[in-house]
């Protein structure tokens, strides 16, 4: 299963003018590449990447038993 979505997954070049501001700083690259991609952030600890300031840029970030029960 891992495998099949990482068979999914695409290389993307990071190219913004602006950084995210998340309450921890080593969470920025994964907001940068999901804006980048369009894609979900799957994580248990959502609450980390919850901030109104994100929210227009198109991504989406859920728990793994949402994803789960989203896309299986």
């Amino acid at each position: 299963m891992v495998t099949d979505l990482i068979s999914l997954s695409r290389n993307v070049q990071l190219r913004f003018s602006w950084r995210p501001n998340l309450r921890d700083e080593r969470d920025n690259k994964f907001v940068e590449a999901a804006i980048h991609a369009s894609a979900t952030i799957v994580t248990y600890n959502v609450n980390d990447f919850r901030s109104p300031d994100l929210a227009p840029h198109g991504w989406t970030v859920m728990r793994p038993r949402e994803f789960l029960a989203r896309y299986l």
